[in-house]
């Protein structure tokens, strides 16, 4: 997504989630919506560069063979940066998580393992 791009973020996402149109009310968007809104709090980006990030991890995990759910993958992200206390970047949460997602590490495992990694930054503030 471009930065000059009008198109809402959690709309292009539908639609690359989807690989085609997809109407601005429908389900997927909204669950988009909503955890591109419960991401602004614990992420530095904007709703663009989450929408940007999250369109490349997703494929990256589906080219290995582990599609997710956009809103989901959001969410999840969201959960472990919470651990922290603080805002995180979002673009260093999904290449940590796709490392260890490449490496052949499991959905929850990943998870369980960069909240536990997250976590300690609370520690040493």
């Amino acid at each position: 997504m471009r930065a000059t791009d009008r198109t809402e973020p959690a709309l292009w996402l539908a639609q690359r989630e989807a690989g085609g149109a997809v109407g601005v009310r429908e389900p997927a968007v909204e669950r988009i919506r909503a955890a591109l809104l419960s991401a602004q709090p614990h992420f530095l980006e904007s709703d663009r560069m989450l929408a940007n990030r999250t369109a490349q991890v997703g494929q990256m995990l589906a080219v290995d063979g582990h599609a997710e759910d956009f809103a989901q993958l959001i969410n999840s992200l969201v959960e472990v940066a919470a651990t922290t206390g603080q805002k995180q970047t979002y673009g260093q949460v999904c290449q940590h998580y796709y490392n260890l997602r490449h490496s052949g590490v499991g959905r929850e495992e990943a998870l369980r393992m960069l909240a536990a990694r997250y976590r300690t930054q609370k520690q040493f503030r």
